[in-house]
């Protein structure tokens, strides 16, 4: 297991936190960011490609775990969403089942570390999110 994230639902203040740092990843270019399941405990933040929108949940906030997915930031996390989004706008297909979906996430996580506002302190912990899903993939029983 990659570690924990958050799960407690977020705060008013912290939504707003999200909303702003989604604002200010995607610069001039709007994107949608639904907030709506943020507030329920055990939410997840994801890329919904049906309506092409990123919806924030709980864990967009770090957790108590010592890996990199654990402790990346809420900027990590929405920089890796919204890798996700531009991959898709590009028309890459998206495997969701492992093992490639561990692949998936490993090259969304290495694109998002190239963003222009991720700090290093973000930029190194979506490195090792990447190194840790591909030894999740590595490690996958073969057919």
């Amino acid at each position: 297991m990659l570690g924990e994230r958050n799960y407690i639902g977020l705060t008013d203040h912290q939504i707003e936190h999200c909303l702003l740092t989604w604002r200010f990843l995607c610069g001039r270019f709007k994107r949608e960011l639904d907030p709506s399941e943020a507030h329920r405990h055990g939410s997840r933040t994801r890329y919904d490609e049906r309506r092409r929108a990123v919806i924030l949940g709980a864990d967009a906030y770090p957790g108590t775990g010592q890996s990199a997915n654990s402790r990346m930031s809420v900027r990590a996390c929405l920089a890796h969403e919204l890798a996700h989004m531009r991959r898709a706008a590009r028309g890459f297909r998206r495997p969701l089942t492992p093992p490639d979906g561990f692949l998936d996430e490993a090259e969304t996580s290495i694109y998002a570390s190239f963003f222009q506002y991720v700090p290093l302190r973000d930029r190194e912990d979506l490195v090792e999110d990447a190194r840790d899903r591909l030894f999740d993939w590595l490690a996958f029983p073969k057919e």
